[in-house]
């Protein structure tokens, strides 16, 4: 994660693992959105505001 962080390149990242409730609902939208990707033959997606947007 400091890696992440540090000046190169420069991502702010919230680390929720301590949350349990965060960490929950994160694995399952994880599991919802692959699911997803694999019913409608996505290899690649990425989630935006406008919804999931195929990228391969």
């Amino acid at each position: 994660m400091e890696e992440l962080r540090g000046e190169e390149i420069k991502l702010d990242i919230d680390d929720f693992g301590n949350n349990q409730k965060l960490t929950n609902v994160a694995r399952n939208y994880h599991g919802l959105a692959i699911y997803y990707a694999k019913k409608t033959g996505m290899r690649g997606f990425i989630h935006t505001k406008r919804g999931m947007r195929r990228v391969l």
